[in-house]
């Protein structure tokens, strides 16, 4: 199970870095990180007296909980019960397998887009007084929640038979992630259990569900 898993996942990373979205959520996420930089690298006042770096995690985040759920509902692979059973079919496979392996390459496509944004990170830390270690800690939590919005909007696209549901449930369940998880490490370590799970769950409801259709 463990080749076939693989092979799907890098057949989901094959897919979505044919997709336009992908290419578009790293171009427009970059873009609008930089123009914070510039425009507001040291801080926005209105904010009141929170540092310039939190004010920039924050936006970092927020752009992400929009873009993120944008990307997966756009690239997922096997958008409709249908689609499962048909690649379950001839890849002479259970739907588990089939839904695992997509999200799995749906969560490294997104770690890829959120990788993208790192020397806009390290930049708005050099223009602050907070260490390297606290841009790791960021970006360690916004891959956490990464991994958690893949199996969410694969689940929600799945369920609906609606990319455009997956979208906005993956943006809603987002919002809710980065609202509980706390900023730095102890949040990436929370998130990533989640992942793991809603993974998991995710799979494992697909083979239930569905495993008739492919029989």
């Amino acid at each position: 199970m463990r080749t076939q898993v693989q092979a799907l996942a890098w057949q989901q990373v094959m897919k979505a870095s044919r997709t336009p979205a992908v290419w578009v959520a790293v171009v427009g996420h970059l873009l609008a990180l930089s123009f914070y930089v510039v425009a507001w690298g040291d801080g926005v006042s209105l904010v009141g007296a929170r540092a310039p770096f939190d004010q920039f995690t924050t936006a970092y985040t927020s752009i992400l909980v929009v873009l993120l759920p944008w990307v997966a509902a756009r690239c997922l692979a096997v958008g409709t019960p249908g689609e499962v059973a048909i690649r379950a079919v001839l890849a002479g496979q259970r739907p588990l397998t089939i839904v695992f392996g997509a999200t799995i390459g749906l969560a490294l496509v997104l770690l890829a887009v959120i990788g993208t944004g790192l020397p806009i990170a390290l930049l708005a830390q050099q223009t602050s007084t907070r260490s390297s270690w606290e841009v790791a800690h960021v970006v360690a939590r916004l891959a956490g929640l990464a991994a958690c919005l893949a199996p969410v909007s694969a689940a929600a696209t799945l369920a609906t038979g609606s990319r455009l549901w997956g979208l906005l449930l993956g943006i809603v369940a987002g919002g809710v992630l980065a609202s509980a998880a706390p900023v730095g490490m102890v949040g990436s370590t929370m998130l990533w259990p989640v992942a793991v799970f809603a993974t998991a769950t995710v799979a494992g409801h697909a083979d239930r569900r569905w495993r008739h259709l492919a029989e």
